[in-house]
């Protein structure tokens, strides 16, 4: 279920060559609101065509083929690095490639998704839709990963792969239902700026006009992507540690609530229509969050609450900071700027800082010689988080507040 959002790859269509090699706009479906084609539809091309997708620097060929080869992509390795005897298909530890590969799919499906609801002005509705599915289905796939276990369909060398070919049917309906999606309309484009790809020296620009505060808040996804891969990839073992092991529907209820607060807060920034404060919203949405994680800690160490309590808590917490970076902040900020631009770049430049923490978090907890139980562990990461994200958010609100002030005058407000 995860393979319909986590991925990444900013998706922006250029030119359509039709079969005569002259070039004309993409037909509906396509992203870009001021085409010839929606202008002129005798611009449409017949026969066959290739439309070329423009994902950040790199070009492929048609979107929809690139998420499902990416979908097919990442589950085949889930199958090669099976090791169970008789005779594994790639054995140990040559197996290991297999989960980098799988890797590599898993992180381009994000983008080429987000790619579809960037600059929009329903995009916070649209993006907390999505967020709110990878809350939800980080704990379904584990209730159906443990099903098919319990239920003997599989060993646990071959439960990813089957529990991923069980979702693929209702993913490939997605997929079909995110190209027929229309371009964003000229009244998204006067509120949110229009989206264009950004070339190395554009996507460097950028960052340097946003250096400070930027490195600011990666540091602070850093953080935040090694507590939620912790909790989330080592859920099993922190819930048998608070006395909840062997329940399978524990993984998906106690991650319903969590879903449903951060849906409804994120999707309320959407009333915010200035950019700015929109982008101030979102930060203190981020601040909010880190509060929750750390008081939910505290209660608990405390016996104020229980053990699904507090998990929901910080959960809840978790991703309301955490969600924000996966394009929401980062969609309010190009607008705020001003600038055409996309919020593909910034996405991966957190993301890939925030996974490297992720695997040195893993690395130190098992090599570092570190006594603590699984729960523990995540109360003192918990804590850490919230602490030191509190005073990352607020210098980074600070510095945003006043250097958007000195950036281009907001576009003119537009009714959602």
């Amino acid at each position: 279920a995860r393979l319909l959002v986590q991925a990444g790859a900013e998706v922006i269509p250029v030119m359509t060559a039709s079969q005569d090699g002259t070039n004309v706009q993409p037909p509906h479906g396509g992203m870009l609101a001021n085409s010839s084609y929606a202008e002129n539809p005798g611009n449409q091309p017949s026969g066959s065509h290739r439309i070329l997708w423009q994902v950040q620097s790199v070009t492929v060929t048609n979107n929809v083929a690139t998420m499902a080869f990416n979908i097919l992509d990442n589950d085949a390795p889930l199958t090669l690095h099976v090791t169970d005897p008789p005779q594994p298909l790639i054995p140990a530890p040559f197996n290991i490639a297999c989960l980098f590969v799988n890797g590599l799919a898993l992180g381009m499906i994000w983008g080429l998704v987000f790619g579809f609801l960037e600059g929009r002005r329903v995009s916070e509705v649209l993006g907390a839709i999505l967020c709110t599915s990878f809350i939800v289905s980080s704990g379904v796939v584990k209730s159906v990963g443990e099903s098919v276990l319990l239920r003997g369909w599989a060993n646990e060398f071959w439960m990813p792969a089957v529990t991923g070919l069980l979702f693929t049917p209702l993913l490939l309906m997605c997929v079909y239902g995110l190209a027929a999606m229309p371009p964003p309309s000229a009244e998204d484009e006067k509120m949110r700026v229009q989206r264009t790809p950004m070339d190395g020296k554009a996507r460097l620009a950028m960052f340097l006009r946003f250096a400070p505060g930027l490195t600011g808040l990666i540091i602070l996804y850093v953080g935040l992507t090694a507590l939620r891969d912790f909790r989330d990839n080592f859920a099993a073992e922190i819930w048998t540690g608070l006395g909840y092991g062997g329940d399978a529907q524990i993984f998906s209820l106690s991650e319903l609530p969590v879903a449903m607060i951060v849906l409804v807060m994120l999707a309320l920034v959407m009333f915010v229509r200035d950019n700015r404060w929109a982008f101030s919203a979102n930060l203190a949405l981020v601040g909010l969050g880190l509060a929750v994680a750390g008081l939910s800690t505290l209660a608990f160490q405390a016996h104020l609450i229980g053990g699904i309590a507090w998990m929901i808590a910080l959960g809840a917490g978790l991703y309301l900071s955490y969600t924000p970076f996966n394009g929401l902040l980062f969609d309010r900020l190009i607008a705020a700027s001003g600038q055409p631009g996309n919020a593909g770049y910034l996405i991966y430049v957190a993301d890939a800082c925030g996974y490297v923490s992720s695997v040195a978090l893993l690395v130190f907890r098992n090599f570092a010689g570190v006594q603590l139980s699984w729960v523990d562990f995540l109360i003192a990461i918990a804590y850490a988080t919230s602490v030191s994200g509190l005073v990352l958010v607020a210098g980074a609100g600070l510095y945003f507040f006043h250097r958007l002030r000195a950036s281009p005058a907001d576009v003119d407000p537009v009714q959602p």
